[in-house]
């Protein structure tokens, strides 16, 4: 369960950073004071976790919460930035809320995705991309990944998105994802891939595109000597454009005289409002990300409890060169077609659960487990021996001796 852990502080708190950093550096913070914090507070909520059952120990790490003031460079809008990811790594730590769900990662990401779209396309019109390269693309790309990698786990039964190599896949393409960002942030970077670019437009697509250029002006030459050819006569309308004049504007609003001490208060109520406005929408943000649905919680339904098949579309290997994993997911491959065969039907969505559930009416439940638990060794953390290869072969025969029996009966 620690990388799920991991991955849904690094998901949550990305959510806030992409879109509160922004703003944050905008108003002078440092982005990397912000990216540091970032890290900093997800493996402080990931030590919590750890210690979760050692009592008021388990607040000992939250201590590190404080690395984010004191890093050098931060300013008061770093400070500022920093405060409620902080109060939200506590408050889940001390309600013990880390364990996420399936269907609220769902939510998260569909909401994630489309507003980092429309955030970012929106900045850039108003000329704002350095500061969105500094902070909101890299750790929207780090949010977004984890958010994906999360959902695509608790698809899988636990038994499964927790065994070590799958947990380490995670957080290897999640540390790949990571460096990508960062590197994406520096302007080093940036500088030597617009260098290269540049090369490979001069060296590739310049010439290209000087020669279609020439091709063109060459045909519009052709076509106007037609033209003249046939003695066509072009005439050209005069548009008269009138301009308008706005000196007068000065006028217009030289009648209306403000209150200075009144547009002073009236300036002052307005920031209070907007910062507890501000407030308020924070305290929703972090409730959202964080909620769950207790009746989903104790029910197992197919949301929950995911292990996806599929279907076999690759030629098996040959016989000389099949290794024990390999042999145990093809008897398995072939327990789904001999499932098939028998009219029940298989989703792509379906998992090994939901095939073992539908199936319990028509072959032995205790084999079908039996070769599902072989199943899931072998394809998620390519465990298996030669006596479960054998182990694999005979359910699949005993099913399908079983099936036979039914079908002539």
């Amino acid at each position: 369960m620690i990388a799920l852990v991991l991955l849904k502080l690094l998901s949550d708190l990305g959510f806030y950073y992409a879109f509160w950093g922004f703003f944050a550096v905008l108003a002078g913070a440092n982005a990397s004071v912000l990216l540091a914090t970032y890290a900093v507070q997800s493996l402080t909520g990931l030590l919590t976790y750890l210690l979760r059952e050692q009592g008021w120990l388990r607040f000992l790490p939250l201590a590190l919460l404080a690395v984010g003031w004191l890093l050098p460079g931060g300013g008061i809008a770093a400070w500022v930035a920093i405060a409620p990811p902080a109060l939200y790594v506590a408050w889940l730590s001390a309600g013990r809320r880390y364990l996420p769900e399936w269907g609220r990662q769902v939510d998260i990401f569909s909401v994630f995705w489309k507003a980092l779209l429309i955030f970012c396309l929106f900045m850039l019109l108003v000329s704002c991309g350095e500061i969105l390269v500094a902070i909101t693309i890299p750790v929207g790309l780090i949010g977004l990944t984890c958010c994906v990698l999360l959902t695509r786990s608790l698809r899988h039964d636990l038994t499964v998105c927790c065994q070590p190599r799958y947990q380490a896949m995670n957080l290897l393409l999640t540390a790949e994802v990571g460096l990508a960002s960062l590197a994406l942030s520096s302007k080093a970077f940036l500088q030597s891939c617009g260098a290269a670019l540049f090369w490979i437009y001069e060296t590739v697509f310049a010439p290209i595109l000087m020669a279609v250029g020439h091709l063109l002006i060459a045909v519009i030459q052709i076509v106007m000597w037609l033209f003249s050819w046939v003695q066509f006569n072009f005439t050209e309308e005069e548009q008269e454009v009138q301009s308008l004049n706005l000196s007068d504007s000065e006028d217009m609003f030289g009648d209306f005289e403000v209150n200075e001490s009144n547009s002073e208060l009236f300036s002052r109520v307005c920031i209070a409002l907007a910062l507890i406005l501000a407030a308020i929408l924070l305290v929703l943000v972090f409730r959202w990300l964080s909620r769950s649905s207790r009746t989903a919680a104790r029910q197992v339904t197919s949301r929950s409890v995911r292990s996806a098949v599929g279907r076999q579309t690759t030629r098996p290997p040959s016989r000389f060169d099949r290794s024990p994993v390999q042999r145990v997911r093809l008897q398995y491959q072939k327990f789904l077609a001999l499932y098939r065969n028998r009219g029940l039907e298989q989703k792509i969505s379906d998992t090994s659960q939901e095939i073992a559930t539908k199936s319990v009416y028509s072959f032995d439940h205790a084999k079908v487990q039996a070769l599902r638990q072989l199943y899931i060794a072998a394809r998620y953390n390519d465990q298996a021996t030669k006596e479960d290869a054998a182990k694999a072969k005979e359910l699949y025969q005993a099913l399908s001796r079983a099936a036979d029996r039914d079908s002539t009966g």
